[in-house]
This record gives C-alpha cells, sequence and structure tokens, in this order.
C-alpha cells in the first residue's frame, strides 16, 4: 500500500469524506502507528466521520489511562 499517498489524500480536505475515511482506515492497516501519529491533526477535520472517529478513539484512551490509574494523563 502506498501510505504516503493515502496520507497526503487525507489531508486534502476536497476529497469526499467517505473516501478520505477508506484512507484513514487503509492506512492504520498499513502502518499501526498511523492513528496515534495523525489523530491530533484529524481533531478539527470538517468531515464529521472522520472527527467522530477520532474523538471516539480519544475517549477510548482517556477510558483505559483512567483505568491504569492514570487520571492526570487521561
Amino acid at each position: 500500500m502506498p501510505a504516503a499517498e493515502l496520507e497526503t489524500f487525507l489531508f486534502e480536505r476536497h476529497h469526499a469524506p467517505k473516501a478520505r475515511r477508506l484512507a484513514f482506515e487503509l492506512l492504520e492497516t498499513v502502518d499501526a502507528s498511523a492513528s496515534e501519529r495523525l489523530i491530533a491533526k484529524l481533531l478539527d477535520d470538517p468531515s464529521m466521520e472522520i472527527r467522530a472517529d477520532v474523538v471516539a478513539r480519544l475517549m477510548a484512551q482517556s477510558e483505559a489511562l483512567e483505568k491504569a490509574g492514570k487520571p492526570d494523563e487521561a
């Protein structure tokens, strides 16, 4: 998979939101660290689909940190 091209496509906001979300999902399958690296950049994305996915992941991370006894990091 051309990870660099997928990432470029993802950040070109004029593309259709569903296509950009698919690019994000494909990036995750190719690069396990992609979601961690890209989440901060996508939090203010104009696509509700992408932004909702990012917020859900951040909430899951926060809950995991809370359960791990790290409330300050959560």
